[in-house]
């Protein structure tokens, strides 16, 4: 089959007229259980709404799990690489979608968990569908999600929260972007992926310049989510009249109390599998350039390992947390790492291949992650662990001939 997309974790393949997006390893019986009832969930939610929604879930010959789905012809992320932004009406149509399809989603209690360009998706008509939406397979299966960084909500960055209001922060982010060009904060050359998640937290996005999408754009991307709009359908009705001013608008006077700000779910934190900051400081930590540098071939690859220098978030206590690998078991297509610790700590895993960029993993406060690896390149792996005032991180640990240097 033909290789139609990749992320950091799944591969799409295209099969007739099909996608088959494959993920790295089976799917246990409560994950599996919890899948499909989530995607039952989508399918009460009629063919009318701009969701596509997958077809099922297969297992593959090496147990592997996948889902089938329609074949769309590109993403909008392929689309502004390949012909530049959209004009503020095409911009304000993919707003209209994207938040009804969020809007829809949310009323029937089900978050996207991950807005942004590459799951925004076109048909061969060119009508635009949302994908991925649900959070069960990104817990399932954490992911480096620096690629997207610039579109996560500071409040996920900082505890992994998944809710309403973090979809609304992406889809503020993807209007900018399809309307610039850029997401909302521009990357550096030479930038440290640190500075980048300092950014995310704390820097405002400059203001784009057509003034009625701005404004909007603006409380999309508020870092407090009680200062975004209410909710995806009050963007939809705001957006309609974007594209249809001379509509009138109705004013309401409200009388008594203001209205209470949104109150978080029960449970917004830790569903997902994608947390940038596990708290800041790890975020900063993790994110560090650790190189794998292959040597002459008479001797075997080294791996350089490092964190960045950062000030201390909050006061340095005198004890140092404790953190153990155990040696990595390499199973060709992945490798199981287990970690253990006295303590409660939020976790990532740190994977350094030959010759590749390093990648890092956000683990929550699990103890064991099977992670994909290429079959023929040799590898080092590390953990890094944080609870909340101090990290630390294990030695690294080699396989197949890597020589792994701190």
């Amino acid at each position: 089959m033909e290789t139609i997309g990749e992320g950091p974790v799944a591969v799409v393949y295209a099969d007739g007229g099909s996608a088959l997006k494959t993920f790295p390893a089976p799917l246990d019986r409560q994950t599996r259980a919890d899948l499909d009832g989530e995607l039952a969930a989508l399918r009460t939610l009629g063919d009318a709404r701009p969701i596509l929604v997958p077809d099922g879930v297969e297992v593959l010959p090496d147990g592997k799990p996948a889902l089938r789905m329609e074949r769309c012809v590109q993403s909008l992320a392929q689309l502004v690489a390949r012909n530049g932004p959209l004009s503020a009406e095409d911009t304000v149509t993919i707003g209209l979608t994207l938040s009804a399809a969020l809007a829809t989603a949310h009323q029937a209690g089900i978050v996207h968990g991950g807005v942004h360009p590459g799951n925004l998706l076109f048909r061969d008509t060119g009508e635009p569908l949302v994908a991925d939406f649900g959070v069960v397979l990104r817990a399932a299966f954490p992911r480096d999600v620096l690629p997207w960084l610039e579109f996560t909500a500071p409040e996920t960055v900082r505890d992994g929260t998944a809710d309403e209001a973090t979809d609304l922060y992406g889809l503020g982010a993807v209007l900018r972007f399809a309307l610039t060009g850029e997401p909302p904060f521009r990357f550096q050359p030479g930038e440290q992926d640190g500075e980048r998640v300092l950014k995310v937290l704390h820097v405002d996005p400059e203001p784009v310049q057509d003034e009625q999408l701005g404004a909007l754009l603006g409380r999309l991307l508020a870092k407090d989510p009680d200062d975004r709009p209410d909710s995806a359908a009050a963007v939809t009705e705001e957006l309609s009249w974007l594209r249809e001013p001379e509509l009138p608008r109705t004013p309401i006077k409200v009388i008594g109390p203001p209205p209470a700000k949104r109150q978080a779910p029960a449970d917004r934190h830790g569903k997902l599998g994608l947390i940038l900051g596990i708290a800041a400081a790890l975020a900063l930590l993790a994110a560090a350039p650790i190189l794998l540098l292959s040597q002459r071939a008479s001797t075997p690859p080294q791996a350089e390992m490092g964190a960045a220098q950062l000030p201390p978030l909050v006061p340095t206590p005198s004890k140092e947390p404790q953190l153990t690998l155990d040696e990595p078991v390499d199973l060709g297509d992945t490798v199981k790492l287990t970690w253990s610790s006295p303590e409660v700590l939020d976790f990532a895993v740190v994977i350094a291949p030959a010759d590749q960029p390093n990648r890092t993993v956000y683990a929550e406060r699990k103890h064991t992650l099977e992670v994909p690896v290429s079959r023929d390149l040799p590898y080092c792996f590390a953990i890094q662990g944080t609870n909340g005032a101090q990290t630390v991180e294990t030695p690294p640990r080699p396989i197949r001939g890597a020589t792994c240097k701190t």
